[in-house]
């Protein structure tokens, strides 16, 4: 009697339930006409993926909690068409070569781009010569030009104080876009604080896993270093946990601390006309969207409290790299705001801010949740995050803007404003 077969079960490379990881959906001409391409917001995978109208309506399915068998059941009860299997697989099997599926093949790609970022000498000043000009002279008089610019705070004054403020809310707008209202946060910082330690908290677009993600690299400007300090880092490190690491090469591509550390840059670095030594600690910070009030504030809470410890007996400012809202056909919706749309809009910002201004973080992340879909406002968790971090009881708007444009039927608006 011959032996009994034995059925020998094994999990493919991306798992038996694939689960696609938060990627943008982005329309793509190719010679087949016009496709669907899948793009890595967090820059871990370069190239985008083009899929079928059809390929896109399955793998939205690739959600980790259904095999390929239950996704063609579910399709099938949907639209009444049934996929082969096969088909499923080697979608599954695609995604995944492209590290586009939660699983090894992914991870093997992030551990790569986190090696070679830490291997680079500094975090590069990625944006220069694009958002901001990259030779030194020229880039030194275009910051000194920014306060007399229309819209520009004025000429900077003699520092007035010592300590006065605990940190600003700066945008993290392209430059050459805000340059007035960088000038107007900034002009108060140089102004009224004697910090010599800047704790940057900006918006990571790309919104990683960790609310907050560190990194101890120095971010180089064209006019000289931004330090970390890696002390701080550290000891952060040891609170947060690994996982604050883990996404560390974002940094590589987010511009949102990069424009505060040029202007820290300007304002204490060796090209200033009062150089003195000055540390900062970049942090990005995820989107609070998808996360309960509770667990927010927790986490946010845990980061204060650890921040606290690592700088005692420093001086220190934060700050908030912050845009408001993000309306129009670039941000998904179907068309671009009329001028009365956006005066409405600006109303409802100075409501949002005047929380902001009150040192009231849980008015304002309330002011803000409920809008999500509607003003996209980007720097939720940096603007609420410093409040929380700072301790802020006060504060002062300085200038409001709104950067549109009738080409690309969109908007985003800003703010400057002051944390006491």
């Amino acid at each position: 009697m011959s032996a009994p077969i034995e059925l020998i079960r094994f999990a493919p490379a991306w798992g038996e339930r694939p689960c696609l990881r938060p990627v943008e959906a982005v329309p793509v001409e190719t010679p087949q006409g016009r496709l669907i391409g899948l793009r890595d917001p967090l820059g871990y995978v370069l190239e985008t993926v083009a899929l079928t109208s059809d390929a896109f309506a399955i793998v939205q399915e690739f959600d980790g909690r259904q095999t390929p068998l239950e996704i063609q059941r579910a399709i099938a009860a949907d639209s009444r068409e049934l996929v082969h299997l096969s088909h499923i697989h080697n979608l599954a099997r695609t995604l995944d070569a492209h590290g586009l599926l939660e699983g090894p093949s992914f991870e093997k790609k992030r551990a790569a781009a986190r090696d070679f970022y830490r291997a680079q000498p500094a975090r590069p000043a990625t944006h220069a010569g694009g958002a901001y000009p990259s030779n030194p002279d020229e880039l030194m008089a275009w910051m000194d030009a920014q306060f007399l610019a229309p819209g520009g705070p004025g000429a900077r004054g003699a520092p007035i104080g010592r300590d006065r403020l605990r940190g600003i809310l700066a945008p993290h707008i392209d430059p050459h876009r805000g340059g007035p209202l960088y000038a107007h946060a900034y002009k108060a910082l140089a102004e009224q604080s004697d910090a010599d330690l800047f704790v940057i908290l900006g918006t990571a677009h790309a919104s990683p896993r960790a609310l907050f993600t560190l990194t101890s690299h120095d971010y180089a400007t064209p006019i000289g270093a931004a330090p970390t300090a890696k002390a701080v880092v550290a000891k952060l490190g040891e609170v947060l946990g690994s996982a604050a690491f883990d996404d560390e090469a974002v940094h590589r591509a987010e511009h949102s601390c990069e424009f505060q550390a040029l202007w820290l840059a300007y304002l204490y670095g060796a090209r200033s006309a009062k150089p003195r030594p000055f540390e900062i600690v970049p942090i990005l910070c995820a989107s609070m969207y998808h996360m309960s009030t509770t667990t927010a504030y927790t986490e946010t809470k845990r980061l204060a409290d650890a921040l606290a410890v690592a700088t005692r007996g420093r001086r220190v400012a934060f700050i908030a790299a912050a845009d408001l809202s993000h309306v129009g056909t670039m941000y998904g919706d179907d068309r671009g705001p009329s001028a009365r749309e956006l005066a409405s809009l600006e109303t409802l910002d100075r409501e949002t801010l005047a929380f902001a201004a009150k040192g009231d973080a849980a008015g304002f992340s309330n002011h803000v949740l409920p809008d999500v879909e509607t003003r996209r406002i980007c720097g939720l968790t940096p603007i609420y995050a410093s409040l929380i971090c700072a301790g802020a009881t006060a504060g002062e708007v300085l200038a409001y803007a709104q950067w549109s444009s009738e080409k690309d039927a969109s908007a985003v608006t800003y703010a400057a404003a002051t944390i006491r």
